[in-house]
Parts: structure tokens; C-alpha cells; sequence
């Protein structure tokens, strides 16, 4: 099977595999009853599933339904007992998340005695009021939208690539944005879209690519790929801007399609209290040698201001295996781990959301430390027999540890000029 086949089907395409049913006790004190997916299962679905598998999702099956679900429980029951669904890399001995999506041992157990029960449908009136998702725009229908200036080719022939494409925003003004999000035209054919909102020059500097990266302003991917913005705060968009859109398709060789990206943005209709901020640690000195499996780069960056982080990204590509982020806080002896992924997986693209903001006094500095696998042992490694460089595109690798950061003692009377008469009103 092609590594680039989009990463969900990856996993869940399983089901054509023939699955031995494992053997599990229930931990629940009446293992004995019956476990049914509609007094049962559907609750735990609802709670740590059904936010990808709907339709319209990043998930390409939906689990709203009993009749959705029912053919894909041999595959489920793989996974579930592997640890490998709900998606989840994090060391669980570091931090506390709001979007931690693992199931709890009841659950797990819950589920894999559904299967092995031969999972029942059970009495519908236990059914709970089903999860609504919008049809179209996931977080909010956008105040403006921006389309590529025409279509991007995925030619025949070809598994994976990158392609870019340049869309101006026309603003005359500096605009606030609360959200931002991206619908692609052909979901199934890619792996991931960022996009990047800079003035040119930004954009057309290859010499410097972090000024660039640090002007990241959405994605989509088949799971959380974006950073939230809380209420009162921004992200700032200066006028000029241009967005740079990035797609990286991931599809069988014989197909051809015509992608067409759609981009929506939400203006802040408050006042801004608060600059949001990305920055990223990391370097672009990487040469991965073919077949190392064992490749180490690490970086730092200090932190001049006090910062709350209240989100992390590790980002690498398909050699990356492991990345941990620190800080060593001044006139502490040992550095404080704030994140650690011991088994990245580029198929899956999580902003971690931390319980609790993460405060970093000033003179901080912040490290981050990575692992890449090149070697024929990594299953997502497209090539073993070459050297693989520092790059934007999906054969090639990135080393980064992004961050969203307000500063603490900045406050703005800042406003977006559109709403300058409810700013007046609230001082």
C-alpha cells in the first residue's frame, strides 16, 4: 500500500484485512450485561470520535450512526486495543491537556466488549441527542473568503507533492482575525493545507524562512491543525498581506484532480486586548542521512518578555520520530519539560491545548529536541536511500516546536477599524 494513501484510510482500511477477535474482560462490575452502541457506545463515540468521524469530517467513514459504525468494528477493535485510536503521542507523564482524546480504561474496555459481543445495536430510546456539526465551515461561517486565482493540478503518476499558490487579501488596513480555517476541494486526495499570511516580500525571502513561519495563520489536516484564539484576543493580519497557500496532496499514482482551496476569515467584532503570537524553536541545519535511524538536531531560542503559551505544536515530516520541548527557567538547576512526544506520527498534525496556560517568566529559554528516523524500519518513510534536507515540502524534513504566546504585560486598546464605534463605546 502507498504511504501516501490519506492517513485515516492508512488506518482504518484495515477492515479488508481479515481481524482475529481478541479476548478481553470487562473491568466493570457487571461484566455480564450486554454493551450496546446505543445505550453505551454512541456516549463514548459522542466524547472522543465524532468530532473527525462525522460527515464532512477529516475522517473519511463517520461513526454519527449505528449503521455507520457497525461495518467498521473488526477495525476498530484493532485499533482501540492497540492504543493507536483515539490519536494521542504525548508522554502521559508531561502536562495536562484540554484536548486529550484517550479514553479512559472504562471506555476502552467498554468498547472492545461491544465488539466482542458482536456488537449490538441495543434499544434505541438510549440513544443521547446527537452531535450537530456544520455542514460546511467547522468553526463559523467567515466574513470573507478567499479562493486560489485558479485551480492547482495533482497530476497522474505522481503519489505525493506540494504545490503553492499566492492570494492577495486587498487590505487597505490592518484587520483583527478570530478564526480562520481552510476547506480544500478534494479532502480525500490531501494531506495537509497550511497557510501563511505575510506581506511579499516575507514570503519571497528564501533565504530566511522563519520570518515566514512565524506568520501562520491556519491549516487543515486530518486532525486539529489550528491554534484557538481566546476571547479578547487576536491575530493580527497586516494590510498588504498576502496568503500563501501551501497543499500537500497525498493520493494513488493513477489519479488526476483539480484542487480548488477555499480560505475564510472571522473579524474580530471586539475589542483586542491581546496580541496572539506564534514562534516556533527550531533549526533548518538538517541533512537526514539515508538510512539513520537514529538522527538527532536540537535548537533554543531565549524568551526576552514574560509569555503564557496556550498552545504547542511539534511539527516534522514523515522521518520525524520523537520531539521534546522544555524551558529553563532562570535560577532553576534542571530544565522543566513542557511537552514530549516520544512517537510523532506526521500523519497526524495535533495543536496540544494545555489545561493551564503555561507561564514563562522572562530571560527563559525554550529548547527543543527532535529525532528522525530514515531508516526502512519507519513505516511512513517514503525513501530509506536518501539524504533528506531541510525543506517546506513533504519529502523533505522541518524541525519545529511551534508555540501561541500572548505577552503578559502587553494590553492593547487595539480594535479592528471595522468596529471602531463599539470600541469607542467599551472604554
Amino acid at each position: 500500500m502507498s504511504p501516501f494513501i490519506r492517513p485515516y484510510s492508512m488506518i482504518m482500511m484495515a477492515i479488508a484485512i481479515p481481524i482475529a477477535f481478541f479476548s478481553y474482560s470487562s473491568a466493570m462490575a457487571d461484566g455480564e450485561r450486554t454493551i450496546t452502541f446505543n445505550n453505551h457506545v454512541v456516549h463514548i463515540l459522542q466524547n472522543h470520535c465524532q468530532e473527525c468521524h462525522h460527515p464532512g469530517g477529516t475522517a473519511p467513514m463517520s461513526f454519527m450512526t449505528y449503521d455507520e459504525t457497525r461495518p467498521w468494528v473488526k477495525s476498530i477493535q484493532k485499533q482501540i486495543g492497540a492504543h493507536k485510536m483515539p490519536p494521542w503521542h504525548l508522554d502521559p507523564k508531561v502536562g495536562t491537556w484540554q484536548n486529550d482524546r484517550r479514553l479512559t480504561t472504562e471506555e476502552r474496555e467498554t468498547i472492545l466488549a461491544w465488539v466482542e459481543q458482536g456488537a449490538p445495536e441495543g434499544d434505541p430510546k438510549g440513544l443521547p441527542e446527537r452531535r450537530s456539526f456544520p455542514v460546511e465551515w467547522q468553526r463559523g461561517e467567515p466574513d470573507v473568503v478567499f479562493e486560489l486565482p485558479e485551480a492547482m493540478v495533482f497530476p497522474a503518476g505522481e503519489t505525493s507533492g506540494t504545490l503553492n499558490a499566492l492570494v492577495p487579501t486587498r487590505f487597505t488596513e490592518d484587520r483583527w482575525i478570530k478564526g480562520a480555517e481552510v476547506l480544500p476541494g478534494n479532502p480525500d486526495l490531501i494531506h495537509h493545507v497550511l497557510v501563511y499570511a505575510a506581506r511579499f516580500a516575507v514570503i519571497a525571502n528564501q533565504q530566511d524562512r522563519e520570518p515566514l513561519l512565524r506568520t501562520f495563520l491556519t491549516a487543515y489536516a486530518p486532525d486539529r491543525g489550528h491554534f484557538d484564539i481566546g476571547p479578547g484576543e487576536g491575530v493580527l493580519v497586516p494590510a498588504g498581506a498576502v496568503l500563501l497557500v501551501q497543499v500537500v496532496y497525498a493520493k494513488e499514482p493513477e489519479i488526476e484532480a483539480m484542487e480548488i482551496t477555499r480560505v475564510g476569515l472571522r473579524f474580530a467584532d471586539y475589542v483586542v486586548r491581546k496580541r496572539k503570537y506564534l514562534d516556533m524553536v527550531g533549526t533548518t541545519d538538517i541533512l537526514v542521512p539515508a538510512g539513520d535511524s537514529h538522527y538527532e538536531r536540537s535548537a533554543a531560542r531565549r524568551v526576552d518578555d514574560a509569555i503564557t503559551i496556550h498552545g504547542v505544536a511539534p511539527h516534522m515530516h514523515y522521518r520525524g520520530a520523537s520531539m521534546k520541548f522544555s524551558a529553563q527557567i532562570p535560577g532553576r538547576a534542571d530544565p522543566a519539560v513542557l511537552m514530549n512526544t516520544p512517537s510523532y506520527d506526521y500523519n497526524f498534525n495535533v495543536v496540544y491545548i494545555p489545561e493551564d496556560p503555561i507561564h514563562i517568566p522572562a530571560g527563559t529559554t525554550l529548547h527543543a529536541e527532535a529525532v528522525f528516523d530514515n531508516s526502512s524500519d519507519n513505516p511512513n518513510n517514503p525513501d530509506p536511500t536518501v539524504d533528506v534536507p531541510f525543506g517546506l515540502g513533504a519529502y523533505e524534513e522541518m524541525m519545529y516546536t511551534f508555540y501561541s504566546y500572548t505577552k503578559d504585560n502587553e494590553w492593547l486598546n487595539a480594535k479592528d477599524p471595522a468596529f471602531e464605534t463599539e470600541a469607542r463605546n467599551t472604554k
